[in-house]
This record gives structure tokens, sequence and C-alpha cells, in this order.
């Protein structure tokens, strides 16, 4: 699409950047954040050679797309989940070289702000935003219901808010403000509770863990990082809990506990993930 670019409205509507299979340049990003460590955690997980290649170039070809996405909030959650991951490792030097990325990014994202953007995108995220909590302040407890804030949100646009119907009027462009705004508190100390025991338990499962499931688990936990900071920008809640935080928690706590399926013996599981 970038280089014949084609089609045509595709390649309008997000400005020139990489969208994919997908109709934004950033749902396309939150995508292959999750995919780009997870065919990095198989590339530092398995024992066949043609494998650790064939990962490697998956995790490779994702970078390049998410790199041609222009989404700053993508480029967020993968800095911050490679960051996540070689602390993790104790990689030094791959530490270093992020904290340089880091840098030259903050310097690009100075000189250009909006490159490949249209500038009205901030004004109007600002205005989605800001709609997004006035749902969650009007329904504290319980929320408005989940996939419910389109059903609200003409009653909250504010005077410059994207239209009802359009594509900014579907969420708040915020996985956490729509969770709030859809599940209310009950949903929020739910989401709270339920990433405590992950964690608890996936640190328990690491402790266990061999060399290789901990390298593939750990690596699953660096993409589930990188949704979850590319969520503070874009993504809606309670569609990214079903499709991508739900699968990811427990095929990392499986990773860790067994490494990968198809490579483990009879015998090998060292954990129970349950």
């Amino acid at each position: 699409m970038l280089v014949l670019r084609k089609p045509a409205p595709l390649f309008a509507l997000n400005h020139g950047r990489a969208a994919g299979f997908f109709v934004t340049a950033n749902q396309f990003a939150a995508y292959l954040d999750a995919f780009t460590f997870a065919a990095l955690g198989v590339a530092l997980a398995t024992r066949s050679h043609r494998l650790r290649l064939f990962a490697g170039a998956a995790s490779l070809a994702g970078l390049l797309a998410l790199a041609l996405t222009f989404s700053r909030s993508g480029w967020a959650g993968a800095l911050a989940a490679g960051f996540f991951l070689a602390l993790s490792l104790r990689a030094r030097a791959v530490t270093v070289g992020l904290s340089a990325v880091a840098v030259l990014g903050l310097a690009v994202f100075a000189l250009r702000p909006v490159a490949r953007h249209d500038p009205a995108d901030s004004f109007n995220r600002l205005a989605t935003l800001q709609a997004g909590v006035r749902a969650a302040a009007l329904f504290p407890l319980t929320g408005a219901g989940p996939m419910a804030y389109w059903r609200v949100y003409p009653s909250l646009r504010l005077p410059n808010g994207a239209p009802p119907g359009s594509f900014g009027a579907l969420h708040p462009h915020d996985a956490y403000v729509s969770w709030a705004g859809e599940t209310g508190a009950v949903g929020v100390a739910a989401l709270l509770l339920g990433w405590w025991a992950f964690a608890r338990s996936m640190r328990r499962t690491l402790a266990q863990a061999p060399p290789a499931a901990r390298r593939f688990g750990l690596a699953l936990c660096a993409a589930l990082v990188a949704v979850l900071v590319q969520g503070l920008f874009d993504t809606i809640g309670v569609v990214q809990m079903t499709f991508v935080w739900i699968p990811f928690t427990a095929l990392a706590l499986a990773g860790a506990a067994a490494g990968l399926p198809w490579e483990t013996a009879p015998g090998e599981v060292v954990a129970d993930a349950a």
C-alpha cells in the first residue's frame, strides 16, 4: 500500500501510514505490538534453528511495519516493552541501545510532532477523551455498560467532538477511560484484581521455569506491557480485554510453565500455570 498507494481511500484515510488489513494505522500498531514480541519470544526460546530464523524474521517484519504505521502510541508501547524485556533478561547492551532510540525518537517528535498525522487529530482526541471522562463521572459505579459507550456519547459530546456515528464516537480512544466509562468502579476494581493475580502467578511460575521457558514467558509479558502502554492512547477497553489481555495472560502463564508446547517432552513441565 505504501509503495503503490493502493487502495487509495485507505492510503488517504491514514495519511500515508501503514494500516495492513486494519482500518486505521493505530489499530494495526496495536496488533503489531503484541505480534512482534510474541514472535521474538519464540525466537528466544525455540530449539529449532529454522524456527528461530522464521520467528526472528517475523519479529523484524513486525518492527518494520510498526515503524511505517507512524503510530506514536504503538511506538511508545514497543519501546516500553523493549525496556521491560531487556531489563528482565539483564541485557545491558540492549537497554543502552533502547535508551538511545528513545532519545532519538523524542528529538524527531520535537522536530516533527505531526508527521503523517492530521494536525486536527490532536484537538479531536482531546474532545473524545473528555467525553469518555464524562461518561465515567456520570456512571461511577457500574458504567454505561460494556460496549454501550456509543449509545450515551451523543449526550456527552463536546461542541468540537466527533459527530455521533463516526469512528471517533465509538470509544474514548483510551483503554482505561473506556473501561471506567463502560464498567465503572466495579469493573476497574475487577481489572486491578485480575492484573494483580496474573502478576503474582507469573512471578511464582517464572521462578521455577527453565531458561527457555522463562525467556518465552517474559517476551509474552513484554507484549502485554506494549499493549498496556499503547492502550493509554488508543483501543477499546472491553474489546482489548477479551481479545488481547485474557488470551495473552493465559499464554504467558502456560509458556512460562511449559515453554513452547510443541517442544516440551513428557515430564518437562516444571510448574502448574493454574
